[in-house]
């Protein structure tokens, strides 16, 4: 099994910083999208201009002039207003090296989980409580961290399982993690990666602005990036649905059991 490289230069950022970050990345994008927008308008408004003062030139000469006019006049906008769009696009790079250097504090519901109830005493002592616990007993107090949301309780199952073989956990720490810190762990996951995407739309808004062309092929990554996203949104729906914690853990016992049945017949 491939080990995760540690990343010592990481960033750290509270649950409340990675929200507060993706509303800072909405606001850039959204008043990048206005402004050129008005530029683009702008444009429109002096290529029209040109058009309809040139009405005694022939199709030819009106195309002709109407592009020169058109394309100095464009010149003069992107190069008044270079420095603001630079400054979104680079407020887009930072949000996108935060994200980078954040994203690995949650990479999984169990980490967080784990980070969550570090130093906890209650945490220590449970643990120390189940340290002659059977499978049973271990199946149990799962249940019962799920039932009541305790992700102290919950914290001290998952280590405790980690000593046993895995054919011999009842149940995965991983489905624990997820009964009691899924959600969370999704909205914040979702978070991330709503901010990376909103950084690639203002560079590519950038490019087709400053060329005066759609870029079709960033277009077609994007697109393709968002949908692979929500693909993985899909899935984690799914595993992270609305019954109770308790009822998550219990699916995850049964899928468990009829394996182990599977096996036992083979």
């Amino acid at each position: 099994m491939a080990k995760t490289k540690p990343s010592l230069a990481s960033r750290w950022a509270s649950e409340t910083d990675v929200q507060s970050r993706l509303a800072k990345a909405k606001t850039n994008r959204a008043e990048q999208k206005k402004l050129l927008g008005s530029l683009s308008s702008k444009i429109e408004k002096k290529r029209g201009e040109v058009e309809r003062s040139l009405a005694d030139l022939s199709q030819v000469q009106r195309t002709q002039v109407v592009g020169q006019a058109t394309s100095g006049f464009r010149g003069e906008v992107l190069r008044s207003s270079r420095d603001v769009r630079t400054a979104f696009v680079k407020q887009a790079g930072e949000n996108t090296d935060w994200k980078k250097s954040v994203e690995t504090h949650y990479r999984s519901p169990m980490q967080m989980l784990t980070r969550d109830t570090i130093g906890s005493e209650r945490r220590s002592l449970i643990l120390e409580q189940l340290k002659y616990a059977g499978p049973a007993e271990l199946q149990s107090f799962a249940e019962l961290a799920a039932a009541k949301m305790d992700l102290e309780m919950g914290a001290a199952v998952c280590s405790k399982l980690a000593e046993l073989p895995a054919r011999d956990r009842p149940v995965s720490g991983n489905e624990i993690a997820e009964a009691l810190v899924g959600k969370k762990f999704l909205t914040i996951a979702n978070a991330l990666k709503e901010i990376e995407q909103l950084s690639d739309e203002v560079l590519l808004e950038e490019r087709e602005f400053e060329s005066g062309r759609a870029d079709g092929r960033g277009r077609i990554s994007l697109g393709l990036k968002k949908r692979a996203d929500a693909r993985v949104d899909d899935d984690q729906d799914d595993d992270t649905d609305d019954s109770q914690p308790e009822d998550r853990i219990a699916k995850g016992l049964k899928a468990r059991r009829a394996s182990e049945a599977q096996g036992d017949d083979a």
